[in-house]
């Protein structure tokens, strides 16, 4: 349960932003309480509600994830992740465009999946 509802009435981008939320506190949690944590977080699609609806196979944007991607929940998300750089190290998978001026406080590597394009092919060299 979230705020008194069940956490799977929330869209999917709502729930995977509440999960990545959620580990990272988890990773405070245990780093103030001196529990054992690795120190890292590998975040998959933690801004989900971001997607592109019309190239999406997911299809519209819930009611819940039209108001979190109006916000300014993605800087805040990943400037909140930039204040922890002496804490831990964060990994984040995403298919959205990082704000404009992440590189002033994060390193970004952009995979296209296209040898073409400037940036990476994969994850993985070719």
């Amino acid at each position: 349960m979230e705020n008194g509802k069940l956490r799977t009435l929330n869209g999917k981008g709502v729930r995977a932003l509440t999960h990545a939320a959620f580990k990272v506190g988890l990773l405070l949690y245990c780093q103030r309480n001196n529990l054992p944590h690795p120190g890292f977080l590998v975040l998959d699609t933690p801004l989900l509600a971001y997607r592109d609806p019309i190239k999406s196979k997911k299809g519209a944007l819930s009611d819940d994830e039209r108001v979190v991607a109006a916000s300014p929940v993605r800087e805040n998300f990943f400037r909140h992740l930039a204040s922890l750089e002496n804490d831990a190290q964060f990994i984040v998978l995403d298919n959205i465009d990082p704000p404009p001026d992440i590189d002033k406080w994060a390193k970004t590597e952009v995979f296209t999946g296209n040898v073409d394009e400037s940036g990476r092919f994969g994850f993985f060299p070719v």
